[in-house]
């Protein structure tokens, strides 16, 4: 057995960004974790450490702006959402997208734009504890469809999430 720690989305634009869970009516702050996962990190024993973080294109498919303003959409809408309709979507609106296959619905949030490749949003908090030997997974970073998982691509239509060299976090803990 493996026993590994996966970090997911430890990123500045999701702890003290636009998509930041503080302040919710939960009371929860997600930067509150980040002490305790270094924590874990540094002392507990770990076969694996692994660190995935959404790493997406400036012109990705999940971005509220880049899909309702005509002519940028990296992805067609399906015949099941009307062109319309998307135009004049809000953030955090489900629209139904064309999936990669070139044919089913691709169900597909709208969020405000967040760890674009390369941007200060995209990196984790510096108080992360990170080890150079720590398997670094980027996600999200196709245009055309979304990762949630640092194991798989949204509706697995491609290769998924994977480091720099292209190895996949499943690989990985083999």
């Amino acid at each position: 057995a493996v026993h590994a720690l996966i970090v997911v989305d430890m990123q500045n634009d999701f702890l003290y960004g636009e998509l930041a869970i503080d302040g919710c009516s939960a009371g929860q702050d997600g930067a509150e974790v980040v002490p305790i996962i270094s924590s874990l990190r540094n002392n507990s024993a770990f076969d694996c450490v692994a660190v995935a973080n959404d790493c997406h294109p400036s012109n990705h498919c999940s971005f509220h702006d880049v899909m309702t303003d005509p002519g940028s959409a990296p992805v067609e809408v399906h015949d099941a959402q009307s062109e319309e309709a998307l135009k004049h979507a809000k953030e955090y609106e489900r629209v139904i997208l064309i999936a990669p296959d070139g044919e089913s619905r691709m169900p597909q949030m709208l969020w405000p734009a967040h760890c674009v490749e390369g941007t200060d949003g995209a990196k984790p908090p510096r108080e992360l504890c990170i080890d150079p030997i720590d398997i670094e997974i980027q996600k999200g970073t196709s245009e055309a469809v979304d990762s949630h998982s640092a194991f798989y691509d949204y509706g697995r239509y491609g290769p998924g999430p994977s480091t720099e060299d292209g190895r996949t976090l499943l690989a990985e803990l083999r």
